[in-house]
């Protein structure tokens, strides 16, 4: 507003001195003006929560694991719309043999509507993996137990939230959780969750489970 009570007097004043120039736009206004324009057409910084998780390449990583389905009760903070319930999880193990002390690379949800009964197949969506050990890497070995901070910019972008040890990055339905220590990733979460679900919910959670 306050710049077309300037224009308007000006206008009136070049329409009564016909002999003089026409007033030129000061650069300044011109550049300003342009750099607008640009800032609002900026594309949106890569992250590669924009990629989805290859189940294949979970497995082919992993020796042995324990599989079953998850109650209706558990599956309420992941995506609704699902057209059954078959959400199956996996405990994936180092060791084949496994007796119940053994370690735990990590857990795996996913959501399987075409052959939920061959485990381990790598056919289903992922919905839900944390990862305790470098066993197990995301997004073609990129993304693992043991990947330095930097790393987690580089990847997912600067736009973060930090609790405590952790950098939460989400991106639509897909949350990425990185619990740092001493400039090294000693955990990791990626999943989809309901726009419903709490984060601090999933992030004690993750805590609970951590090793």
């Amino acid at each position: 507003m306050k710049n077309l009570l300037i224009l308007v007097p000006l206008l009136f004043f070049c329409c009564q001195k016909k002999t003089e120039s026409q007033p030129t736009i000061p650069a300044i206004e011109t550049q300003s003006a342009t750099q607008a324009i640009v800032k609002d057409t900026i594309a949106p910084q890569p992250s590669l929560l924009d990629e989805e998780i290859n189940t294949k390449e979970i497995f082919l990583h992993v020796k042995e694991f324990t599989s079953g389905f998850i109650p209706k009760e558990g599956v309420a903070k992941y995506p609704a719309g699902k057209k059954n319930k078959f959400f199956v999880h996996y405990i994936l193990l180092q060791d084949k043999g496994y007796r119940g002390s053994d370690p735990i690379v990590g857990n795996l949800i996913v959501y399987d509507s075409v052959d939920p009964y061959h485990f381990g197949s790598g056919i289903g969506q992922h919905i839900d993996v944390i990862l305790y050990d470098s066993l197990v890497k995301l997004y073609n070995g990129k993304v693992k137990i043991g990947m330095q901070r930097q790393d987690i910019f580089n990847y997912f972008g600067d736009k973060f939230t930090k609790i405590d040890g952790n950098y939460i990055f989400k991106r639509n339905d897909k949350t990425a959780i990185f619990t740092v220590r001493n400039d090294s990733v000693i955990k990791i979460r990626i999943g989809l969750f309901n726009t419903k679900s709490d984060i601090n919910e999933r992030l004690l959670e993750y805590n609970y489970e951590l090793q």
